[in-house]
């Protein structure tokens, strides 16, 4: 029997910005919007919310995250579920061409374990009752600062230390796999996939330097097949399509999703 999830759609300039006659027709496709650090506040919303921020768990939050995080729950005082990247095994890794790459200092992974277990006590007090929190696997990028925190052991072991929940973005496992030179299948099936509470959906693509997040849609066939990999997710909440440039085009295959049945999307 397939899983009773809700679509939730990334707060993002399609919604801000997009024409309003789509925007509306696309919201009443949800009852979930996930809200990011640059997301516009919404107003006179009937959404529930859930928040995706741009902190690495592994990295000590700064005043100015703490701050931000505060804000996000004094604006949406409902809000369900909170997730985090666990971007580098850096502690300032910097971005260059949409890959990081080692700046500052090099963490260990009981350091990162360490890490994250104290900034969980950190903001654990400023979380509405009920608020679920949340870990999603990044992409992997052989220029040395991804080492550890694409490992699904690493993930395991952070999901399971902290009983976090797990947001299982298929593109950046996929990548993972490719640049890891691992068959998608084997590293998917490593990852705690139990603990999966949402699914960033998106669809990579090869460039000549390797694979990117091209945060495409997908065919809707991979869809049906992917949602196998949550079969035994009993805490799965969420499906998330990652996508960000035509509204009309994720209006359909937001649709598509729904009638697929890959989920029971309520």
């Amino acid at each position: 029997m397939s899983q009773h999830v809700s679509l939730a759609l990334p707060v993002s300039t399609l919604i801000d910005r997009g024409d309003p006659s789509l925007v509306g027709t696309l919201l009443r496709l949800a009852r979930v919007l996930e809200v990011r650090d640059h997301s516009q506040t919404i107003q006179n919303r009937s959404h529930r919310i859930i928040y995706h921020s741009d902190a690495s768990i592994v990295v000590d939050f700064s005043d100015e995250q703490v701050a931000h995080l505060a804000r996000i729950v004094g604006e949406y005082s409902d809000i369900e579920m909170v997730s985090f990247h666990v971007a580098s095994c850096y502690n300032r890794p910097k971005l260059i061409d949409g890959r990081f790459v080692p700046s500052g200092r090099r963490r260990r992974r009981l350091e990162m374990l360490e890490t994250a277990s104290k900034n969980l006590a950190r903001v654990a007090g400023m979380l509405p009752e009920g608020t679920s929190v949340a870990i999603e696997n990044n992409n992997y990028f052989p220029t040395g600062a991804y080492e550890d925190v694409c490992d699904p052991q690493f993930l395991t072991d952070l999901t399971r230390e902290g009983n976090l929940g797990f947001v299982f973005d298929w593109s950046h496992a996929q990548i993972s796999a490719a640049h890891l030179g691992v068959q998608v299948s084997d590293y998917i099936t490593q990852l705690p996939l139990t603990r999966t509470v949402q699914v960033h959906i998106s669809a990579p693509k090869e460039t000549g330097s390797g694979w990117v997040d091209a945060h495409s849609l997908p065919p809707i066939e991979d869809v049906v097949a992917g949602a196998r990999w949550t079969a035994h997710a009993t805490g799965l909440r969420y499906v998330t399509p990652e996508y960000y440039r035509d509204i009309s085009a994720l209006i359909k295959f937001c649709r598509s999703v729904a009638a697929s049945h890959a989920w029971n999307v309520v």
